[in-house]
């Protein structure tokens, strides 16, 4: 049987290039806490080495596991993934209550202006 590497799919520069951007994220917040690749693949029930390949871009970090990294990472998925969070609901919503207000001032203020 040939070795994994030979027949593993290849990947695109794209792809390869969001490996070493999630792994460099995963290093980061990982000094962050102060843990070591030991750690955190203890707890992913995975050998430091394999971690260690995640974290370099080297491996694909499979789907199923990011949500444990996130817990232990103690991070969300969005940061993990490098996704910057759209604004929530409630600051929509207060923004357009914001708007409503300045739009009833100015609505007083023109009617005054005609009074006078």
């Amino acid at each position: 049987m040939p070795p994994a590497s030979k027949t593993a799919m290849r990947i695109s520069a794209q792809e390869k290039a969001f490996n070493k951007a999630l792994g460099s994220r995963m290093r980061q917040r990982r000094q962050e806490l102060g843990l070591s690749q030991t750690d955190v693949a203890a707890a992913l029930n995975i050998a430091q080495q394999t971690y260690a390949h995640y974290e370099v871009g080297r491996y694909r970090m499979p789907v199923f596991s990011l949500t444990g990294l996130a817990h232990i990472l103690k991070t969300d998925m969005d940061s993990l993934l490098g996704i910057e969070s759209a604004p929530s609901r409630r600051s929509r919503a207060s923004r357009s209550r914001t708007k409503r207000r300045k739009s009833s001032a100015c609505r007083m203020r023109g009617s005054a202006l005609r009074r006078g």
